[in-house]
């Protein structure tokens, strides 16, 4: 079997497309440049002379020292008991699910004083219309206004509910 067949042919990169050719080919097959007047890779040294008697991952660290100290490396002896670490996690997690219920116990306090606060208001909005704008006793909407006084009641309850619950939410 030939190497091309296994797959395992070599290849090197044309220098002006970035294109894998044969090892072997004097041309690219995808931009037609002349590659056999590029240097050979194994003819150019790996590293500059200047480090050839360090490896190179010696070389990186002797360029860019790191901007913390680089002195003596302490190891801590103490090591916490996995049960005060456990304690401390499940305590956390105490605290967020709280957290959440409370978040949640917020939302439907809200909830509850912004609909009291809007049905009273239109309730007491439309007994105020009926009052001042009906029109021997009628309102134009056909609504009788001998009612006006039933709305106004009505709604200064749920006006009170709505303003005692969303100061509560404040003091909160």
């Amino acid at each position: 079997m030939k190497s091309s067949e296994k797959g395992t042919e070599k290849q090197k990169i044309c220098g002006n497309c970035d294109g894998r050719i044969p090892w072997e080919a004097a041309q690219c097959l995808y931009c037609g440049a002349d590659v056999s007047k590029q240097l050979n890779m194994e003819s150019v040294p790996y590293q500059a002379t200047l480090f050839k008697h360090q490896s190179l991952e010696d070389s990186l660290t002797n360029l860019y020292k790191p901007p913390y100290g680089g002195g003596s490396t302490t190891t801590s002896t103490y090591s916490k008991p996995k049960e005060a670490v456990q304690e401390r996690v499940m305590e956390e997690t105490m605290i967020k699910e709280n957290t959440i219920s409370e978040v949640d116990q917020t939302t439907k306090n809200t909830l509850w004083s912004i609909l009291f606060l809007s049905a009273g208001a239109n309730l007491f909005i439309l007994g105020l219309l009926q009052l001042f704008f009906s029109n021997g006793g009628i309102l134009r909407l056909e609504w009788n206004a001998h009612y006006w006084f039933v709305y106004s009641l009505l709604s200064l309850p749920i006006l009170y509910f709505g303003i005692k619950k969303l100061g509560k939410k404040e003091q909160i």
